[in-house]
């Protein structure tokens, strides 16, 4: 993974002998869909300038990938695809992170864009995307010896390990939230971006015909870290956990831009559609109600109707006018109820929008939390 490989010496019989005990190990899972090679070498070999260390004498792993790993899939486990590396381009002379064909991974966004640019992308399958985020307040506070809980504390930017991860973390927050000082505000307001994220990239992927699947880095933590996963080291779930539950559902209710705009006009020039996505092989005739609404509660627009999505398929709806335009776009939003799911649409991020302060409460009976609002509540985790 990530870098490059000597394939001289012993180095290949190595390698073939630690992939004939995998394949061997492996290949009785029913869940094994298809071996992979390696991840991000040849992407890396073609566009991460290592020929400046290597030169053009040294080996870096092009005979493993090419060779001696489909040998051993072939000569093992005969009946499974194999692919050379992740990404990786099915087109002759094009670049394995091309993304007309193949595994894609999608880290640009993370890396230098906001969320919203996600839905610039159509790959046909990602094998890789993701978006950092600090554990829960109580893991990271856990971790640390001295200082607060905050992006300035030198212990909390130890537990950091992505590149330039900190600067990252504050450029993905400054389109969606104020800024502040509160040590709370600061692990939520990162990790519900982490949420809307990759809820955004997923639900956009999802929404489009031509791309077959998306796998999100990463699960799980082994350490304290801030990281890109969805449950920390101790077990927490952030929010985008319970965001990717929705958002990978069988059945997905989602409202998109036909023309995606900016962080800050997301519904883009050419209006909105409701789109079903269903995975299941049952024909689904859904019923739904759309509402645009004020985030002071009061409805400003309605309809109802009925829209059948084929088993395996994707069908998409235009909003009309009344429902899609706000009469003023800070204080209201749009909320589609399909059958026994919830979509939800905001048209400015969370920074620019207007309403009251919400009221809730909740209290625990029976050993079941009950949350009472007392206006528009969104963005809610127990």
């Amino acid at each position: 993974a990530c870098a490059g490989y000597d394939e001289t010496g012993g180095m290949t019989e190595l390698v073939r002998t630690e992939a004939e005990q995998a394949v061997a190990r492996l290949a009785r899972h029913a869940s094994m869909a298809l071996w992979c090679g390696g991840n991000e070498t040849v992407w890396g070999s073609e566009e991460w300038g290592w020929e400046d260390s290597l030169g053009d004498e040294r080996t870096w792993g092009w005979g493993f990938y090419t060779n001696v790993l489909p040998s051993v899939v072939e000569r093992l486990d005969p009946g499974r695809p194999y692919i050379p590396n992740s990404p990786w381009s099915t087109i002759e002379g094009a670049l394995a992170s091309s993304h007309e064909s193949g595994p894609t991974h999608l880290w640009d966004t993370w890396n230098n864009r906001d969320y919203v640019t996600y839905r610039s992308s159509s790959p046909a399958f990602v094998s890789e995307m993701g978006w950092c985020a600090p554990p829960a307040f109580t893991t990271l506070r856990d971790a640390l010896t001295e200082g607060g809980v905050r992006p300035d504390n030198p212990q909390v930017v130890h537990h950091m390990r992505a590149a330039e991860g900190m600067h990252k973390l504050a450029r993905g927050i400054q389109p969606h939230f104020p800024a502040t000082t509160s040590e709370s505000d600061w692990i939520f307001h990162t990790q519900l971006v982490q949420a809307d994220a990759q809820r955004v990239g997923a639900e956009w992927l999802r929404s489009r015909e031509r791309n077959a699947g998306v796998i999100v880095w990463q699960l799980n933590d082994c350490w304290p870290v801030l990281s890109w996963s969805a449950i920390d080291s101790a077990g927490i779930e952030k929010p985008l956990w319970h965001a990717l539950r929705s958002s990978f559902a069988p059945r997905l209710a989602t409202i998109q831009p036909v023309t995606p705009g900016n962080a800050q006009h997301p519904s883009g020039p050419d209006g909105l559609t409701l789109t079903l996505v269903n995975d299941t092989g049952e024909v689904w005739d859904a019923t739904v109600r759309l509402r645009r609404l004020g985030f002071d509660g009061v409805e400003r627009a309605s309809t109802t109707f009925t829209v059948r999505c084929d088993g395996d398929g994707v069908e998409a709806v235009r909003l009309t006018d009344e429902i899609a335009i706000p009469d003023v776009e800070e204080q209201e939003f749009i909320v589609a109820d399909v059958d026994e799911l919830r979509a939800v649409w905001a048209f400015v991020p969370h920074r620019r929008r207007r309403g009251p302060i919400a009221e809730w409460d909740a209290r625990v009976e029976e050993g079941a939390v009950i949350v009472t609002a007392g206006s528009v509540v969104t963005e809610l985790y127990l």
